[in-house]
């Protein structure tokens, strides 16, 4: 399995399913109070959690999420926002206009 690629410039983390598709997902930590801050999630691939090796970790809150974003511990409350993709001739394209939020509790994304 492939790791998550990581496009700064535009907050987003690529992953390619075990599928092939590409999820594309927001790097921006979705817990209101780090949000705010730009607080970022990174890919640490050092850290085994419930068996799984390789988990997405909020520099600032701590939460995990697996590798398709699910939150799966912490004190974020959703899993990560994802951005819509597309195949276009060949090439990726990722919509950053808009996130789409996952299951949010009373927030907006």
């Amino acid at each position: 399995m492939d790791e998550p690629v990581h496009l700064p410039d535009i907050h987003t983390w690529i992953v390619v399913t075990d599928g092939g598709a590409f999820v594309a997902l927001s790097d921006v930590d979705p817990h209101p109070d780090f949000r705010a801050e730009h607080c970022t999630i990174t890919w640490r691939a050092d850290i085994v959690f419930e068996e799984q090796a390789g988990v997405f970790r909020g520099k600032c809150s701590g939460t995990v999420w697996n590798r398709l974003g699910e939150r799966q511990y912490g004190p974020s409350p959703r899993d990560m926002d994802r951005y819509s993709t597309s195949i276009q001739d060949g090439r990726l394209l990722v919509n950053v206009v808009k996130p789409v939020c996952s299951d949010a509790v009373g927030e907006e994304c």
